[in-house]
């Protein structure tokens, strides 16, 4: 029987502009150690539900950090960007969803009890409501991973590490931080209810550091040293600059011995019959005396171009009948 190989099962996350949230659908009221909570899931086709993830945006900065013994809370600010205000506003949607099933549902839920209130999991930091802040409780053995990208245009990377969730400084600053987020479940208590949000997975993104390569064996300057292999001794030296006084002192003594003069004298030459043209002649004289001889060069020169804590948001439910 040939082996059949399998995969991990992989969940794409849903962005939140992606999901219907009158698709959400809770269950029974369950108990857990004393605690009360509607599982949520969320309707793909008729009959068949799914758990529901959704990813967050990116995080540039993490307000505050509550370490437990068994799990951790960070307080996420949420960028005022067009992702973050996408999320915003769906965890506002989800929330009025839930409230709208809880005024449906209040004889369960709730016992018919009045002033039942809500509790937001985003809080706003400040007064004026424009920083908000989101919670979330995560245990250490979550899924946590570290990649190093070129930009945060493209976050596809293959250079990354595994890390604990306690590894993320409560900073950031070298990066910015997103989760994959499961729509869990409603809490409850004996006057008081929300929604639980669990993080499956955390990746923290940080931007690769670039660095110069040296560079060897390349001078910008003229060596002027003498290097060590070369032997140069004083006497070849010596020897060299008798021999050139000794030529140059015999080029002078010629020169004043066999002095010669060159004169050139312009001949008239007669008329050329048959219309030829006239004929120039000229005389080379040697002379045994002359005063300098005139040598004249031409040099050709070569033209060289030189060439960047929960915001509480409660809300009261009264019961009316």
């Amino acid at each position: 029987m040939e082996s059949i190989s399998v995969t991990n099962k992989q969940k794409m996350a849903k962005l939140p502009e992606q999901v219907n949230i009158n698709l959400i659908q809770t269950s029974s009221i369950m108990y857990n150690n004393s605690k009360k909570y509607s599982m949520l899931s969320y309707e793909m086709n008729k009959g068949i539900r799914e758990t529901l993830f959704i990813q967050s945006p990116l995080f540039n900065s993490i307000v505050e950090v509550e370490k437990y013994n068994d799990y951790v809370e960070m307080y996420f600010m949420i960028p005022q960007d067009q992702n973050g205000i996408k999320f915003i506003n769906f965890i506002d949607n989800i929330e009025q969803r839930l409230i709208q099933l809880a005024f449906e549902n209040k004889a369960n839920w709730f016992k018919n009890k009045e002033n039942i209130k809500f509790r937001s999991v985003i809080k706003n930091l400040d007064d004026d409501n424009n920083n908000k802040v989101i919670k979330f409780r995560m245990p250490y053995n979550i899924k946590t991973k570290r990649i190093f990208v070129d930009s945060l245009d493209n976050l596809n990377s293959s250079d990354s590490e595994m890390i604990n969730i306690s590894d993320i400084d409560d900073t950031i600053g070298q990066g910015q931080v997103r989760l994959i987020i499961n729509v869990n479940a409603i809490w409850f208590t004996d006057d008081m209810f929300g929604l639980y949000l669990r993080p499956v997975y955390v990746e923290e993104i940080r931007q690769c550091d670039y660095h110069f390569q040296d560079q060897y064996g390349v001078s910008y300057f003229i060596d002027s040293e003498i290097p060590n292999n070369v032997n140069i001794t004083s006497n070849k030296v010596d020897n060299n600059v008798n021999k050139l006084n000794s030529m140059l002192s015999t080029f002078q003594e010629d020169c004043n011995s066999n002095k010669k003069e060159i004169k050139m004298e312009k001949l008239k030459g007669s008329n050329c019959s048959n219309g030829k043209k006239k004929s120039k002649l000229f005389n080379i004289e040697n002379s045994e005396s002359y005063d300098n001889q005139s040598v004249n060069k031409n040099n050709n020169q070569n033209n060289i171009n030189n060439y960047d804590s929960d915001s509480e948001l409660e809300l009261e439910l009264d019961n009316d009948d």
